[in-house]
């Protein structure tokens, strides 16, 4: 049964540049992993999907996607 899904993804601190955590989108899926993929092409579009999103690892460039904004923020809050 489907159900809706908050996606919130992590932030980065790299090479001089900082993003915090962020909000991603709600989504309805069957599970998280397909939640996160259905938000995270909403979001940003079918070409950024496509070449930055890891399925495996629920990640968009490297930065993985969480269902609270608690464990989304602890890398960089």
């Amino acid at each position: 049964m489907d159900r809706e899904f908050d996606v919130w993804m992590e932030g980065y601190s790299a090479t001089g540049q900082y993003c915090p955590h962020e909000f991603v989108g709600k989504a309805i899926a069957k599970d998280f992993k397909t939640a996160c993929a259905i938000a995270v092409k909403e979001r940003y579009g079918d070409e950024e999907f496509n070449k930055y999103y890891d399925a495996d690892r629920c990640s968009f460039w490297g930065c993985r996607c969480f269902d609270n904004e608690e464990d989304a923020s602890r890398l960089c809050g």
